[in-house]
């Protein structure tokens, strides 16, 4: 990934943070009630990479939510290694069918950007990726805020994905772009205050 595409990507995150941090500590008309909830995916972890979800009350039952990750793969495989950066910002808006923001049955839209950048080596050969997605979606799913506080949260749903992605190295380069859909699947663990 090239210096201006990583620049963009720091401003676009940049910019989602204080959109949230700015709706967080607003002065809300839910005085008592639960009006933010953070929560991380147990299931990026296997990659590894830390998806965290930040969702903040609009209404009752609207509320838009923001996504933030990123990781690092590392290993070798015989003699070659392999260095890889991921990263995804993206964001939700959701509508609460039954019940409200606390818990309940939810539907709603995602859009996540996706990327990937690194390279790898074999002795003296080295080559270099990277790699830039664009996922949109549809889902339905159900989250719950028990009394202390920890809120469950799953959706599974339908995504179109567009990738394109490049590699070059001794002398020689390729890329190509491709088109898919599939499942939507978040199943999300954390905290409502």
């Amino acid at each position: 990934m090239s210096s201006p595409s990583r620049h963009a990507w720091r401003s676009r995150a940049a910019a989602t943070l204080l959109t949230l941090a700015g709706l967080l500590f607003a002065p809300s008309a839910f005085a008592g009630e639960t009006k933010v909830a953070l929560t991380i995916s147990p299931l990026h972890l296997i990659i590894p990479m830390v998806e965290v979800t930040g969702e903040v009350r609009l209404l009752d039952k609207v509320s838009i939510a923001g996504i933030l990750g990123g990781g690092r793969i590392q290993g070798a495989s015989g003699s070659t290694n392999v260095d890889l950066t991921i990263y995804e910002i993206g964001a939700q808006a959701r509508y609460y069918v039954t019940g409200s923001f606390d818990s309940g049955a939810q539907v709603g839209v995602e859009l996540l950007q996706l990327g990937v950048t690194g390279g790898a080596t074999d002795g003296e050969i080295t080559a270099s990726a990277s790699g830039e997605g664009f996922s949109a979606g549809a889902f339905a799913g159900y989250k719950h805020t028990f009394g202390f506080g920890l809120v469950l949260d799953g959706q599974l749903g339908y995504s179109t994905t567009l990738v394109k992605a490049s590699a070059s190295g001794e002398g020689a380069s390729a890329s190509a772009s491709q088109s898919g859909r599939g499942v939507l699947l978040n199943l999300n663990i954390g905290w409502a205050f």
